[in-house]
């Protein structure tokens, strides 16, 4: 949400700007903070419906970043189950 209001008050441009363009209210910050929390599951979780896209350079490099970690726990998580699904079969 802070690098939306970083291009916002710099630049003028960003992905609040578009918000804002389709009607979001300025002053609604429980709506801006609902909608940075749905990018964030959405891209973390791979998904990206693309409804709220990255536009300024900042945002592109959080982007990056987000769905980077998205990848690695994801990862992590297969790789775990499967240890725990070896170890279960290793027990019969």
């Amino acid at each position: 949400m802070m690098i939306g209001y970083d291009g916002l008050l710099n630049n003028n441009v960003g992905w609040l700007r578009i918000q804002f363009d389709k009607g979001h209210t300025q002053d609604s910050l429980n709506s801006i903070y609902i909608t940075s929390f749905y990018w964030v599951i959405t891209s973390f979780s791979s998904i990206g419906y693309g409804d709220v896209t990255a536009i300024t350079q900042k945002e592109k490099q959080f982007a990056l970043l987000i769905e980077m970690l998205g990848i690695g726990v994801f990862g992590y998580m297969i790789g775990t189950i499967q240890t725990l699904f070896i170890g279960l079969q290793q027990g019969d």
